[in-house]
């Protein structure tokens, strides 16, 4: 994997970012010890720790990630909530520059600024 820098995004509750074409990440609680993801990645494995997590049924993945630990997706996409602060979390992503990281709010074809 070519890394590039970190892509760090500020997100509250109920709020996704895309990862690629096939995964979704929504932040689903917060609060001062870390954050509470629903991980929506079909056909990838997700780490916490070094241990795989494995999906239910339904393919959304509940992993619970304290402040600076590591969650990774696949074997090419890492994110990390960096601080909290309220009732938003600052997240940095790092992957390829070929895997497109993008805020749910923004529409196809938008870019995100590194």
């Amino acid at each position: 994997m070519e890394e590039t820098g970190m892509l760090v995004l500020s997100r509250g509750v109920s709020q996704m970012v895309r990862i690629g074409n096939n995964a979704l990440v929504i932040v689903d609680e917060i609060s001062e010890k870390g954050v509470v993801f629903l991980i929506y990645a079909p056909f990838l494995q997700v780490q916490k720790g070094g241990e795989h997590v494995l999906a239910p049924e339904d393919n959304f993945i509940r992993v619970t990630s304290a402040v600076n630990e590591t969650v990774v997706i696949g074997s090419i996409v890492a994110m990390v909530p960096n601080r909290v602060k309220g009732r938003r979390a600052s997240i940095g992503f790092m992957a390829p520059e070929d895997v497109r990281i993008l805020r749910a709010e923004l529409k196809d074809g938008a870019t995100v600024a590194a």
